[in-house]
């Protein structure tokens, strides 16, 4: 029990020691590691100071290296009581943070263990500019995690989307099959489809099969659509979580 206390009352002196310098701490290099180990190991309740400063300046620090870092921490140990704000914040910039190099875990994270009404939230913009995130190299990670971590309902509102309107000047869902980051998730969409779902798709992009199928993307798109091939694995820099780095 000496034990316990004594390591408790440790804990306690170096988050007291943290909080006269805590923006400091979260935006550099070393010190962003502390303040994610305060956020694994130390009560909730200890920790108001952070979430304020995080809160405050969240606009920052979603867009910042080891900021993001931080609020990924929190993202994953607070208690979804104490996170509603920070959590409806980052809402607000929901498509800019799926476009980042860091942000999009932020984004990743809420598709995939985010509270539902949050989720719904990001997964509605993620509709509304679905073709556009899914052909940008960050954005297509939380595309990707949406079509996974959705419903069969969202999934087929997304392709009925992308397969009757245009995404300049092409159809969206044959953009995403020319793409180099777009065909992974337009393949995903295929994957999570049933089999009257893949004809409606390979029915909409019959009159441009011959052509998808002389590019570089789109003919592994048109292979797995037509035959069921296991979709290629992302490279692991697309896998890694943001904490690793």
């Amino acid at each position: 029990q000496m034990c316990i206390r004594d390591r408790y009352m440790g804990q306690l002196l170096i988050v007291d020691e943290l909080k006269p310098d805590i923006l400091n701490s979260i935006q550099d290099q070393n010190g962003n590691h502390v303040i994610q180990k305060c956020v694994e190991t130390v009560n909730p309740r200890y920790l108001d100071f952070i979430l304020n400063e995080v809160e405050t300046r969240l606009d920052d620090l979603s867009f910042h290296t080891y900021g993001c870092r931080v609020i990924q921490k929190i993202l994953e140990h607070m208690p979804q009581e104490m996170i509603v704000n920070i959590l409806n914040k980052l809402l607000v910039n929901a498509k800019q943070l799926c476009e980042g190099q860091f942000g999009n875990y932020l984004m990743q994270h809420i598709v995939e263990k985010g509270p539902q009404d949050q989720k719904n939230i990001l997964l509605q913009v993620v509709y509304e500019h679905f073709v556009e995130l899914s052909l940008n190299k960050f954005a297509s990670n939380v595309t990707e995690k949406a079509v996974i971590f959705s419903t069969p309902d969202y999934r087929y509102q997304v392709l009925t989307r992308i397969l009757s309107t245009t995404f300049k000047n092409e159809m969206g869902f044959t953009a995403m099959m020319r793409d180099q980051f777009g065909n992974y998730v337009a393949q995903r969409l295929i994957e999570y489809s049933d089999m009257n779902v893949r004809r409606m798709i390979l029915q909409r992009i019959q009159p441009e099969i011959n052509e998808l199928k002389k590019t570089q993307y789109g003919k592994h798109v048109v292979a797995y659509l037509e035959k069921g091939f296991e979709p290629p694995q992302r490279t692991p820099y697309m896998q890694y979580p943001m904490g690793n780095y």
